[in-house]
């Protein structure tokens, strides 16, 4: 799952390019970006959530998924904080340079594991009631 979610966020760099992405001369992310990553990493925790259930038939599995994922997600937040801030973006630079450049914003960085360990527990609550 976490594969999925990964090759749908950074699909745009790719699909895209850089500048619709990022703010012109930036490596601050777009909203339209912003929106769309935060839709995927929900979408991937309901999906989820969904699968443990229907393959675990747990309540406790889907807990302890709920709980791994929001600890790692606040592992990326911790080390994504650590990283210094980006500025400017020059023309030439690749996309790989730019997403390991790039400094999530804080926001973000928090809001994705809160979300996704509520979705994972509203999906496999849902899918172990039906």
């Amino acid at each position: 799952m976490s594969v999925g979610v990964l090759a749908l966020s950074i699909a745009p760099w790719f699909a895209l390019g850089l500048d619709a992405v990022l703010k012109p001369g930036l490596f601050a992310t777009t909203a339209a970006f912003n929106i769309y990553a935060v839709f995927v990493g929900i979408l991937g925790a309901l999906f989820g959530g969904w699968l443990c259930a229907s393959i675990s038939r747990s309540r406790v599995a889907v807990v302890l998924l709920a709980t791994l994922a929001c600890a790692g997600g606040l592992a990326n937040a911790a080390a994504q904080s650590r990283k210094p801030e980006p500025g400017v973006r020059v023309t030439g630079v690749t996309v790989a340079q730019a997403i390991s450049i790039r400094k999530e914003p804080a926001w973000f960085t928090l809001l994705i594991p809160c979300a996704g360990f509520v979705a994972i527990l509203v999906s496999g609550h849902r899918a172990l009631n039906r």
